[in-house]
């Protein structure tokens, strides 16, 4: 799928602008084509009235189109977390706004009901985009950001978190550069199964990686969970995916050749097993009990780790193992 040409114009840009000692930029660009709308990376007054700076969410507020937003606090605890100084600009096809918001005054409103004052700003027919520049740093998440491994972190987080958007719908930047996705692929030898639970679909499949090269990686290996696309579990060896005590053996270095994979579908992402913050699995959630009750029969197949362990010992069936 041909990317059309990126403006500065045509992203998503968190630029905190005010940063003494470090500064970052990370942007997206969302792709062209008959299944991706430009105006798709942008917010429009209307849904920011309406959804997105509204505190919870409500019946009919959202966008239809979004499978990502679920309580309606995501975006506003982040940007709390970060800095007392918050200005937002968005152009969109529809009317755009602005929003300038000094944390600290706002708290001190008495609002019988909470929300920002935005202004709104007129259609744009081309250029769409959505900035968000925060500054005043809290102490906590400047010495975060003074940390030195701060960059190489959030690039292995996106790139994991957006593995499936990365380079076929979006295509993020961090300090302009390129973000490439976290790969991991299931080879020929692999089985999967299928259900449906209420409005969420589900696929889970489990096999034999793909090696790179002749090498099995463990960042690569375990059970890979994803909620409408975005990673909430990646290359996963603990309890919560059925290692040590949950029906499979702890994870050893014998089953790095192991991958597994479950992608839950639905078209209302209150229905999806996941946490608020969407970086864990809600253990609690009946799809996911369901998921688990059906995940016997793939790994059963494919996984029966006295196979993987024999495989695994012959170089002349397997590639070598590498930590």
């Amino acid at each position: 799928m041909p990317a059309k040409r990126k403006t500065p114009d045509d992203k998503v840009e968190l630029d905190p602008q005010g940063w003494e000692r470090f500064e970052a930029a990370v942007s997206a660009a969302v792709r062209s084509g008959p299944r991706h709308r430009p105006a798709a990376a942008t917010i429009s007054a209307k849904i920011a009235a309406e959804h997105v700076f509204k505190f919870g969410r409500e019946a009919g507020g959202a966008d239809k189109t979004d499978r990502l937003s679920v309580y309606g606090i995501g975006l506003k605890r982040a940007m709390f977390k970060c800095g007392n100084k918050i200005n937002m600009i968005s152009d969109h096809r529809e009317g755009g706004f602005e929003l300038k918001l000094n944390v600290r005054d706002w708290a001190k409103l008495k609002q019988e009901k909470w929300g920002f004052e935005i202004e709104t700003r007129p259609p744009e027919k081309s250029k769409h985009g959505t900035r968000v520049a925060i500054s005043e740093l809290h102490d906590d998440v400047q010495r975060r950001l003074d940390d030195g491994l701060f960059l190489s972190q959030l690039r292995e987080r996106i790139a994991r978190t957006y593995s499936v958007f990365i380079g076929r719908v979006v295509d993020i930047t961090l300090n302009n550069q390129p973000i490439a996705k976290e790969s991991f692929e299931i080879g020929q030898n692999y089985a999967s199964e299928k259900f449906k639970s209420g409005k969420v679909s589900c696929n889970i499949t489990a096999g034999i990686a793909s090696s790179t090269g002749d090498i099995f990686r463990d960042r690569n290996a375990g059970w890979f969970v994803f909620c409408n696309g975005r990673a909430v579990l990646f290359a996963d060896k603990s309890a919560t995916t059925g290692w040590a005590g949950g029906g499979l053996p702890i994870f050893q270095p014998k089953h790095r050749p192991f991958l597994g994979t479950v992608f839950f579908v639905s078209a209302d992402p209150e229905a999806l097993p996941w946490t608020t913050t969407k970086g864990a699995v809600n253990e609690e959630n009946a799809v996911w009990q369901e998921a688990k009750r059906h995940r016997g029969a793939p790994v059963s197949v494919v996984t029966t780790f006295s196979k993987i362990e024999s495989l695994s010992s012959s170089s002349e069936l397997m590639p070598k193992i590498e930590t």
